[in-house]
């Protein structure tokens, strides 16, 4: 079973680049995916983006959208995710390890 994260972001490119690395650290691709949703931020975030597309080999996807606010930048990673798990990180936080197990998994 897929655990799907979502990391919405506007104006978050000082920490946007830990958040993503604390998902990436401790993901398994056949058990987990990674959306990085772009609100139309201003800053140097579209940048780091880019930059982290080249960066990291990994199937990470990455969407912007005009900024249209928190609930449709979800609604928006929301909507293309596979997995029955869904978790929302903030774009200024960490995955703290470990990750969530996949369903099923024991704990």
């Amino acid at each position: 079973m897929l655990i799907s994260t979502v990391i919405p972001a506007y104006n978050y490119a000082k920490t946007l680049r830990r958040a993503v690395m604390s998902v990436v650290r401790q993901m398994n691709f056949d058990e987990h995916e990674l959306l990085v949703i772009d609100d139309g931020s201003t800053d140097e975030t579209p940048l780091l983006i880019e930059n982290l597309r080249k960066e990291l080999p990994q199937d990470i996807r990455f969407i912007r959208q005009s900024n249209a606010g928190l609930a449709s930048v979800r609604n928006l990673g929301i909507r293309p995710t596979s997995g029955p798990c869904l978790v929302l990180l903030a774009a200024a936080a960490d995955l703290l390890p470990p990750a969530p197990p996949p369903p099923g998994a024991p704990i």
